[in-house]
């Protein structure tokens, strides 16, 4: 895969992980019914995909998960200053990545 591909892959998978997140903060109150929260959904995802996070967001695992998330990220003493880049990216330019399967 050339660079330039590459940075498109990167950069595409980026917003998709950055949508999931946005459409909870923006769309998701743990306070309303499934009924309301179905109103409100974005137009971008089917309603059974946004039935589907609603159910995983309410999950009692899913916010054991979060929470531990939480708690590591206020940890942090060093905070990311990559920019919108993810590790793995910065890793790879650098030339420093290695495949899981290459191991």
């Amino acid at each position: 895969m050339d660079d330039e591909l590459k940075d498109y892959v990167w950069g595409a998978a980026h917003k998709k992980w950055r949508f999931k997140s946005d459409l909870k903060e923006k769309h998701f109150k743990e306070e309303k019914t499934d009924e309301e929260l179905l109103a409100c959904r974005d137009d971008r995802v089917t309603i059974e995909d946004w039935q589907w996070l609603v159910t995983c967001w309410r999950s009692d695992d899913f916010k054991k998960r979060s929470d531990h998330g939480k708690l590591n990220r206020s940890r942090k003493k060093v905070m990311h200053t990559a920019g919108s880049k993810i590790f793995a990216r910065v890793a790879s330019e650098m030339g420093k990545w290695i495949c899981p399967s290459q191991r």
